[in-house]
């Protein structure tokens, strides 16, 4: 008989309400991350303790200075590697926040609501029953702006006559938008006349007024009533009251939610991606374009099968590779646990066939027994009538209890083996998608020149969020599918989120701890230095200072002028595809302008919000078309593939050169046993690709802020530069205005057309080589110190205007401390390379 789930098998806690997630003992995985953790704190101390030294020794050369700069190292722990949730309305967002957060927060489709406000979810290390929120409000000047252009719609609409083709999609738009933030515009109706309505009265509304450029603070005694204290704040699904989510710009919420214990990690709700409201889409960009990873929501009943869920899928991939994005998406599908059956599914395998046939012959089999076992009892009990005799009804009585127990027995059994069945449907279903998503990745990755290698390693999560909901609450008989907490794929998500954050934080704090141990050797070096002239001491000196100008002037400071126009080449390069294309897409954009197919007012409104207003964007429309199948390769291979091999192939090249040169000097002080050991303990430390590596990570986000910022469309350039010509257009009132507005339009883009898509293509350009000649200053300061370390280090080996006295006295305990602090910083970084690689195949697991 096939595989049955039993209820003991759940895996639930039956005495706590929560599910706790399972803490890692080590100290580098303490919680919260930022709350005296060993990787940030040891460093610090180390580097504070020095510092107040140092600044006890006269004799140290500008040792306040020094002081002060060893001070500015002691940082605070990185920000939180930052998770943003987008998808469609509807798919699940907020409900999959509440179960990974393991609290009800935010309000939900099933509350009538749809989440309307960015809203960012941060860890605060507080009782169980204490969380807060902090609700920011736009601005008087913002919202005065919002208002006007809403009043305006209505205006425009009311001051002209109604005829054919005269719509009043944005006036009416406009009204319900007013009549949801201010309720005693409800009695009105619409249109409202003009003097009902008023700019000053409206600003000056006893609800409102208050709230601009404000920031309101809400504390509650649990989750549930901080959701229900900002629904009226974050929800677009009102009531009676002011639906004010009109007025917010963003909401944060902080609380005890274990999942982000961690202290590594920050959740965003982002809806408005893509609103008709600038201010919130604007918002909107901002977090998509500085997300750390963005987790992609959607709904696994439609797939990739369903034609327009796979358009929006594969628009969805492309911008996130030509975002640079390939590494850093995350997909959770919902409904994992809505019941399906067998024939809904495809490409299902023969042994999934049999295995199903197996628990289907197994429930006909049950179903039989339960018919016996009926008739029989019902046999048993018609005896009951027809006799009197004591022992037979003794006997009648066990076989009633034995056939009872039977019947009771034989529909269990149905009710698992269905169970099972159900859940390993649901499975195949999972796995099935799964797979569909991977290889419509896959196909955007070769179509975009990327290596498909990221398809196979995208983290994908099947989630069943009302089956996970069910057994939290031990309602085992409201379950749909899942018998166990596990597979509805939260905790294991929840799992994925953390191993995320500890690996993110863990490899910053190794870039630290290096760091902090390079600036605590040159301290070193100098307490070792000797403060008499010595002729072979200077001969060194001399050997070594050769040495360093030889490896900067003659060797790196030329590799580096390469580097410099290997950069150049590449965006000339990617110039050589870009501009054609634009172009052509210049060449076209009369055609493209005059498409839109819109009546007088959408049209007007349309060209007032800049040419975005619902479903109509002219800025994407007109972008579009640049973006064909060659600029696409040419851009992901620029950003993905040609600019990060540029700077590994001059880091590496570099690290060759530190490594010989500084080869020669050990060698030459191997012969001298007065600094043999020094030099060589200094030089072995010296790692001038791991230095080199970490300024490059630590700077690479100037040209990927760049990248991600054009979010796969110049559309926004394409906003910005067309808003006085669009200001100009939407200004057009009165008869015959929509003629009028088509002409402008078309005049502009027949003869000013080629010069804005030129522009356009400039400033992409000019932001690219910004962001690349930045980076490479980084280098350049990170060269500069690393010569300076040398010098401090390898080179100088005496000092004569040390006062021999004091220094004798006060060196060895400085070295002593130094010594100390770096034994426990070596430790150190053995330890976090010891849990980060631990932290890394937990995550490759998923």
């Amino acid at each position: 008989m096939a595989f049955q789930a039993k209820q003991e098998d759940i895996d639930i806690d039956m005495e706590d309400e929560s599910i706790p997630v399972l803490h890692p003992t080590d100290p580098l995985l303490r919680i919260p991350l930022h709350d005296d953790n060993p990787a940030y704190k040891c460093p610090q101390n180390a580097l504070s303790q020095v510092a107040t030294r140092l600044s006890l020794h006269e004799f140290f050369p500008d040792r306040h200075h020094k002081a002060m700069a060893l001070r500015a190292l002691v940082q605070a722990p990185p920000e939180p590697w930052t998770l943003v949730v987008v998808g469609r309305t509807g798919v699940g967002k907020s409900t999959v926040i509440n179960q990974i957060l393991d609290a009800r927060i935010l309000s939900t489709g099933a509350d009538g609501a749809c989440t309307a406000v960015p809203t960012e979810l941060h860890f605060e290390a507080t009782p169980a029953d204490s969380y807060r929120a902090v609700v920011q409000f736009r601005t008087k000047e913002d919202w005065s702006k919002h208002l006007a252009g809403l009043l305006e719609d209505i205006q425009t609409y009311v001051g002209n006559p109604q005829t054919e083709g005269n719509d009043g999609e944005p006036a009416s738009d406009a009204w319900k938008t007013l009549t949801e933030v201010y309720p005693s515009l409800r009695t009105l109706s619409f249109p409202p006349s003009s003097g009902n309505v008023k700019l000053e009265n409206l600003l000056a509304d006893d609800i409102v007024s208050p709230l601009l450029g404000t920031e309101h603070r809400i504390e509650a005694g649990s989750a549930g009533d901080l959701e229900t204290q900002l629904r009226k704040y974050l929800r677009s699904h009102g009531d009676r009251e002011s639906a004010l989510w009109h007025l917010v710009t963003v909401a944060r919420i902080y609380g005890p939610f274990e999942a982000l214990a961690c202290g590594a990690v920050t959740l965003v709700d982002l809806p408005g991606y893509g609103d008709t409201d600038k201010t919130r889409s604007i918002r909107a960009r901002e977090y998509v374009s500085r997300a750390d990873q963005i987790v992609l929501v959607a709904d696994i009943k439609r797939g990739v099968d369903e034609k327009e869920t796979r358009s929006y899928l594969r628009d969805f991939l492309d911008r996130s590779i030509i975002n640079g994005r390939q590494s850093s998406t995350m997909i959770l599908l919902t409904g994992a646990d809505n019941p399906i059956t067998l024939h809904q599914l495809r490409d299902v395998s023969n042994q999934d066939w049999a295995r199903i046939r197996g628990w289907e012959d197994d429930v006909k089999q049950l179903k039989a027994v339960t018919r016996e076992a009926d008739s029989q009892r019902e046999h048993i009990l018609n005896q009951f009538g027809i006799t009197s005799d004591q022992l037979m009804l003794q006997t009648l009585s066990a076989n009633l209890r034995k056939v009872t127990t039977e019947l009771e027995d034989a529909k269990a059994s149905i009710k698992r083996t269905q169970a099972s069945k159900s859940a390993y449907i649901a499975h195949l279903r999972s796995k099935i998608v799964s797979c569909a998503f991977r290889d419509l990745f896959r196909e955007v990755c070769r179509s975009t020149n990327v290596n498909v290698k990221f398809a196979d390693s995208l983290p994908i999560f099947c989630i069943g969020s009302e089956d996970y909901r069910h057994l939290r609450r031990r309602d085992f008989e409201q379950r749909r599918v899942f018998s166990d907490i596990e597979e509805t794929g939260i905790p294991r998500l929840r799992r994925h989120i953390r191993s995320m954050g500890y690996t993110q934080y863990l490899r910053k704090a190794e870039v630290y701890v290096q760091r902090c141990r390079a600036v605590l050797d040159e301290i070193r070096g100098f307490y070792k230095s000797h403060s008499t002239q010595n002729k072979k001491l200077g001969g060194y000196e001399g050997f070594a200072a050769t040495t360093l100008r030889d490896l900067q002037s003659k060797r790196v400071t030329p590799r580096l002028d390469q580097l410099k126009m290997d950069i150049q080449k590449n965006i000339l390069d990617l110039e050589a595809v870009v501009r054609p294309a634009a172009s052509e897409s210049a060449d076209s954009s009369c055609a493209t302008i005059g498409s839109l197919n819109l009546r007088y007012h959408t049209y007007r409104k349309t060209m007032r919000m800049h040419g975005q207003w619902k479903d109509t964007d002219v800025n994407d429309m007109l972008s579009k078309d640049i973006f064909n199948e060659a600029v696409i390769r040419a851009w992901s291979g620029f950003f993905c593939e040609k600019i990060p091999d540029v700077l590994q192939c001059f880091v590496s090249n570099v690290h060759d050169m530190f490594y010989e040169e500084v080869g020669k000097i050990r060698k030459r002080a191997s012969k001298m046993k007065t600094i043999c050991e020094d030099v060589e303990e200094s030089g072995r430390r010296m790692n001038a690709k791991a230095t080199l590596k970490a300024i490059v990570d630590e700077n690479i986000h100037l040209l990927t802020d760049v990248q991600r910022s054009f979010d796969g469309s110049f559309k926004h350039l394409f906003q910005e530069e067309l808003e006085p010509h669009y200001d100009i257009v939407g200004s057009e009132t009165g008869p015959g205005m929509l003629g009028r507005m088509k002409a402008l339009n078309e005049n502009y883009f027949s003869t000013k057309g080629e010069a804005l898509f030129d522009t356009i293509v400039d400033r992409v350009l000019e932001d690219i080589g910004s962001a690349l000649m930045e980076l490479q200053e980084h280098l350049e300061a990170a060269l500069k110190e690393m010569y300076g370390s040398i010098r401090r280090t390898l080179v100088e080996k005496q000092r004569s205007a040390i006062d021999q006295t004091v220094k004798k006295k006060m060196a060895p305990e400085m070295l002593r401390l130094i010594k100390n602090h770096d034994t426990k910083l070596e430790t150190l970084v053995r330890d976090i390379r010891r849990v980060l690689s631990e932290q890394e195949k937990e995550l490759s697991r998923f």
